[in-house]
């Protein structure tokens, strides 16, 4: 009995050392190198995301201006598309960093219409300008965003499947654009502006500000490095009132200040290295 226990205990002590420690736990787990967690994991992941954005955007008036807009429609994104390119670097067993830049469109077309709200001042017949007026407008937004987390990809306990999450702060980048209507000449009739075009981009605003994001996701073994991936992301970040690009000067047009509130599901394909 002791002699079988001694060659069992040389034959795993002899495994150890010529096959490696990493590979000799994987072996006696019955999985292959893809189990490794800790130190032996992957250390890069990088890959796309194609992306499916929901309503999310909510007024962030003042108290002079609710009133203002209490009887207008929300501002807000309703659905959209986008794509995103995740780096994510693991340092310390699944404990690591990343990176994501992402860009995303909502709006008609060809997703449903958004609402932006937006004000001026309207120019009287004496020439004046007076009598600041409010309006909601049919809208399209443009988003730009770079994230930086905290990321935890939990051990390969389950297989195939690797589970992660991750927060961080976010810089966000967005542009509304307004489609102004005859209602509102006023802001055309200048020289950035042919009222005539079709084509012509009517005024629209930027705004540029630091906010919050979080996510979950999967990601599930296809081949090799190749990883099928599924994630659900929260974005947060609050912009401020901006004055309307484009529109005529002294009608100190303005796109009311909302607080970019989104959530982002997405898939794509991760790859590690």
């Amino acid at each position: 009995m002791w002699h079988s226990g001694r060659c069992a205990f040389l034959l795993a002590l002899a495994a150890l050392v010529f096959v490696g420690p990493g590979t000799a736990h994987a072996a006696m787990e019955g999985g292959s190198g893809a189990r490794l967690s800790g130190a032996d994991a992957p250390l890069w992941w990088f890959g796309f995301q194609l992306r499916a954005v929901t309503d999310g955007a909510a007024p962030a008036l003042a108290s002079d201006t609710m009133d203002a807009y209490k009887d207008l429609d929300s501002m807000h994104f309703d659905w959209g598309g986008g794509l995103a390119f995740p780096l994510a670097l693991n340092l310390y067993r699944g404990l690591g960093m990343r990176v994501l830049l992402a860009l995303t469109y909502s709006g008609d077309p060809p997703f449903d219409k958004a609402v932006a709200q937006i004000s001026f001042l309207e120019q009287q017949e004496s020439g004046a300008w007076s009598d600041r007026q409010y309006r909601t407008r049919p809208a399209f937004f443009v988003a730009g965003a770079l994230a930086t987390d905290v990321q935890y990809m939990f051990p390969l306990l389950f297989g195939a499947v690797k589970p992660y999450l991750g927060v961080g702060p976010g810089l966000y980048l967005n542009y509304v654009f307004t489609d102004i209507t005859e209602d509102e000449y006023v802001l055309l009739a200048n020289e950035y502006n042919d009222p005539n075009d079709d084509n012509n981009i009517d005024p629209y605003s930027v705004g540029l500000e630091p906010g919050f994001n979080s996510y979950l996701g999967l990601n599930f073994l296809v081949s090799g490095g190749m990883h099928l991936n599924f994630e659900v992301q929260y974005d947060l970040a609050r912009f401020d009132e901006a004055p309307l690009l484009k529109a005529t000067d002294e009608a100190d047009a303005r796109r009311a200040a909302y607080t970019y509130s989104v959530v982002t599901i997405s898939t794509g394909l991760i790859f590690n290295f």
